[in-house]
């Protein structure tokens, strides 16, 4: 648990306060080039995931009309959100967050990467 606690505030410590323009850019190319095959921005218009849209800190797999996994719909029951945390080691590998997911993408192995793109999608508000 110490571990993850010091884990927890070095990464947090890590974002910038406000993402500059370049890491809102490179994580906007990042999304658009890696996760945006799969899925979109757009309310309710779900690809083979669901809409990320006003993914920040929203419940874990709970989007209404998507059909999740039986991992998500269990790992929703947590009550956990998607928040800078949850966001880096379910990026990092998103197997080993959610163990079972259909999801297909291995994992962004650079924190930078992570960062970016987690700052995009915080960018994009609610």
């Amino acid at each position: 648990m110490f571990k993850h606690i010091v884990f927890s505030c070095l990464f947090l410590a890590a974002l910038p306060v406000s993402a500059s323009a370049d890491d809102l850019a490179r994580g906007e190319e990042l999304f658009r080039s890696v996760c945006g095959a799969c899925h979109s921005l757009t309310p309710g218009r779900h690809r083979t995931g669901p809409s990320l849209h006003a993914v920040w800190r929203r419940p874990i797999g709970n989007v209404a009309d998507f059909r999740y996994s039986a991992a998500f719909v269990e790992r929703s029951k947590s009550g956990d959100v998607w928040n800078a945390e949850a966001l880096d080691t379910f990026l990092k590998k998103p197997r080993r967050y959610i163990k079972r997911t259909r999801m297909q993408f291995k994992g962004f192995k650079d924190p930078a990467d992570r960062a970016a793109v987690i700052a995009y999608l915080k960018s994009l508000g609610k």
